[in-house]
């Protein structure tokens, strides 16, 4: 394989594996804004969203665009919030990151 096609794989690979994190779920987002104190209407001024798309999600009423979730999960890790991944012994979770 030549350096062109080494680098696109291994470009192709990096991208891959920061998007192999599952999506956070509306009990994570929920979790996340009480944590951090945000209401809906806060969160949705961080994230650029309308506040009906994060209740309708975190009401399991609405499915929400992948874009969409992504700019709510930055807005929310900016304020603090760690999303924890499951694991074989505990569901999806968040933390909050210590302030010193």
């Amino acid at each position: 394989m030549d350096h062109y096609h080494t680098a696109f794989v291994s470009q192709h690979k990096e991208r891959t594996d920061k998007h192999k994190r599952s999506m956070i779920t509306p009990t994570q987002i929920k979790m996340a804004r009480a944590a951090a104190g945000l209401g809906i209407r806060d969160l949705a001024k961080l994230a650029a969203c309308a506040p009906s798309t994060i209740l309708r999600f975190e009401g399991g009423k609405g499915a929400m665009l992948t874009d969409t979730l992504a700019r709510i999960q930055k807005a929310l890790e900016k304020e603090g919030v760690i999303f924890l991944e499951p694991d074989e012994k505990y569901g999806p979770g968040v933390r909050l990151r210590s302030k010193r």
